[in-house]
């Protein structure tokens, strides 16, 4: 062959060869260059992760790590691979690790080992999460819940949560406790243990409130209920709440419990207090209602509803129920009641068959959340009124009398006394009810003068004579008496009766007595008048009387005790005394002020008519001529008037106005009377 052939054969097999060599140096480029690229893209998402992430080839030496790693750890990266280091093989486990701040925080390192197709290892994989901020509200969230635990138990209250989803519940030692568990039972761990221990008369209302608070109906549960473990009611309160997830379905519930029997009984004692309540009034043999503030009406018990006939009343304005003018009338006294405190009224109020009925009512408002009511009863008093204007009468007549009246029981205690008997005695009615009549025995007689009086009075219906009576103030008077006994239906004695009239007053007391008398005429004295006069005062008003000052003062004395002397003189004052006595009652006063004037307290008066009918009868008796020394002479006196409280209310001034009147009296001819004017 020749050489240049050959040589031209083997440049064609070098570049063929050059070709190939250059095709598959081609293909390799391309390969590694789409490796290049898919590291490229997986070492852009290794790094993108927001973890501190890791690489460990099969020897356990680290080959890489993300930029997140080398931020986390910085110049502690160092320790920390050499940390990590110590760990391998798959595994889940919280460790500390020092962070590029200096700060240490528990993390959570997570490994997994890569294996090929016959299961030999390849490398690690490995990445860390911080936990530290997780665990440290977690430990404040334990902390908390021992917290409210102990506040629960301090508070006697039980805690309790329930996993909805797995249907696992925790309770507390306290709730255990109020829900009746020992030592001996299984452990509560779901919610059935919970129901188990409701009482079986509370299970369904238990399960509705459940079911409803599950379903979102309710947005708290609240549920009483009593214990089955207990023998005697024993009642608890459940009140819990849902944490949710973002489609509002209940994850979790917690709640508390609590001890609610002492509330319950109270409440149960309230509830059969109220039913009572309710009851006496429903049963009230009188009037009940309550209206709002238009005037209709909310409420009548039984006895009112079967008063009105069992009319349609409710709802219903009072115009509706009664006729115009008792309406009006009913409306006023509600106004009165509403607006002015004015509570007690009388009303006619008609019953059912139009009969006019006299009413007593008592009504008050009541302030209630919505709106204030009146509330009242109304007693029938037809009969009562009726009895006490028969009575007011029976009362007049027993007070007309001039003579003392009392009243016994048939144990001979005090019921009554007419005002001749308080004139006379000097006691006032209230301080004798109910006390013993022998609290007048006089002294004057003994024991049984006594217990033959009553023996007679027992077996004989009556007694009459003359008797000594005590007085208030220990003196006794002799009265011409008549003791009655009354009998019932069936002849049994019920009451005595006692009539008298006085015929003289006895005095026992001390020697110093004397000395308020006026030696002359035997009447009080000035000294003894005022401090009569203050008494007056303050008895009347008391009892909101009237009475008379009558000052009398004898015309031309002086001439006549000239004429006569002084024993002429004296003589003459003591007949113009019995004059003026014969013309005032027994409790009236009559005194010597001083030389020839006289004064007396007409008591008690009712009218002005009163005291001018006894100012013209002593005028009148003094025209009767008496005999002084054998002569018989004809007296006058002048009168002035003034009238307590009309005048005045104080002593001295009334004085002084009488004392003007009767100088008025003179002035205008004597003889005469005249009433103060101001």
């Amino acid at each position: 062959m020749d050489s240049s052939l050959f040589i031209a054969l083997g440049l064609v097999v070098v570049i063929i060869i050059l070709i190939l060599i250059l095709f598959v140096i081609q293909l390799k480029y391309k390969k590694n260059l789409q490796k290049m690229e898919n590291f490229a893209l997986q070492l852009e998402a290794f790094n993108a992760l927001t973890l501190p992430l890791f690489y460990k080839d099969s020897t356990g030496k680290f080959i890489g790590f993300n930029k997140i790693f080398d931020k986390s750890f910085g110049d502690h990266k160092r320790e920390t691979l050499q940390e990590l280091s110590s760990y391998h093989g798959n595994l889940n486990t919280e460790i500390t690790l020092v962070f590029d701040n200096g700060i240490k925080k528990d993390v959570l390192l997570v490994q997994t080992n890569f294996l090929d197709s016959q299961k030999n290892l390849l490398g690690t994989v490995g990445y860390i999460q911080d936990i530290h901020n997780e665990k440290r509200e977690k430990k404040s969230i334990v902390e908390k819940k021992a917290l409210l635990q102990n506040a629960l138990d301090f508070s006697e209250e039980g805690y309790f949560e329930w996993e909805v989803q797995t249907d696992k519940a925790t309770y507390s030692p306290t709730w255990k406790k109020l829900m009746g568990y020992t030592l001996e039972d299984d452990e509560p761990n779901t919610l059935s243990s919970w129901l188990n221990l409701v009482e079986s008369l509370d299970i369904a209302q238990v399960n509705e409130k459940v079911r409803n608070f599950l379903d979102s109906k309710t947005q708290i549960l609240e549920v009483e209920h009593r214990v089955k473990a207990f023998s005697q009611d024993h009642w608890v309160n459940i009140r819990a709440k849902a944490i949710k997830d973002t489609e509002n379905q209940p994850l979790k519930v917690v709640g508390t419990i609590r001890d609610v029997t002492k509330v319950k009984l109270l409440q149960k004692e309230l509830e059969e207090q109220k039913n009572l309540l309710t009851s006496f009034i429903e049963n009230l043999p009188f009037l009940s209602f309550i209206k709002d503030k238009n005037g209709k009406y909310l409420y009548i018990n039984n006895f009112y509803h079967k008063y009105l006939g069992y009319k349609e009343w409710k709802g219903k304005h009072i115009s509706e129920l009664f006729e115009e003018f008792i309406a009006k009338r009913i409306e006023e006294s509600d106004r009165e009641a509403f607006y002015e405190a004015i509570h007690e009224h009388q009303e006619i109020i008609p019953d059912n068959k139009g009969a006019n009925r006299l009413f007593e009512t008592y009504k008050f408002p009541v302030e209630l959340k919505e709106q204030e009511v009146l509330c009242g009863i109304g007693i029938d008093i037809t009969q009562k009124v009726a009895l006490q204007e028969e009575i007011l009468l029976y009362k007049e007549v027993l007070d007309a009398t001039k003579s003392s009246i009392v009243l016994l029981d048939k144990q001979r205690k005090i019921l009554h006394v007419n005002k001749v008997f308080e004139q006379v005695t000097g006691f006032k009615k209230f301080e004798l009810l109910n006390a013993p009549i022998s609290i007048r025995n006089s002294s004057k007689h003994d024991e049984k003068f006594y217990d033959t009086l009553w023996k007679e009075v027992l077996s004989k219906g009556e007694w009459r004579g003359k008797l000594y009576t005590q007085n208030k103030d220990k003196t006794d008077t002799l009265e011409i008496t008549n003791i009655y006994a009354l009998y019932d239906s069936k002849n049994n004695i019920k009451n005595f009766f006692i009539l008298s009239q006085g015929i003289q007053r006895e005095k026992f007391v001390q020697s110093s007595i004397n000395q308020s008398l006026d030696p002359l005429t035997n009447l009080p004295n000035k000294t003894t008048f005022y401090q009569l006069l203050d008494q007056a005062i303050l008895k009347a008003q008391r009892y909101q009387e009237l009475f008379a000052l009558v000052y009398v003062n004898i015309d031309d004395f002086k001439l006549l005790n000239n004429s006569l002397g002084q024993e002429g003189g004296d003589e003459a004052l003591k007949e113009v005394a019995k004059k003026l006595s014969y013309h005032i009652r027994q409790n009236d006063t009559l005194a010597r002020l001083q030389g020839d004037e006289f004064c007396i307290i007409l008591e008690n008066i009712t009218a002005i008519k009163d005291m001018t009918i006894v100012c013209e009868r002593i005028l009148e008796e003094m025209t009767k001529p008496i005999k002084l020394k054998n002569i018989h002479e004809i007296l006058s006196v002048s009168i002035g008037v003034s009238i307590f409280p009309n005048h005045s209310t104080d002593a001295k001034k009334l004085l002084d106005f009488a004392h003007l009147a009767m100088y008025k009296a003179k002035r205008e001819g004597k003889n005469v009377y005249t009433i103060y004017k101001a």
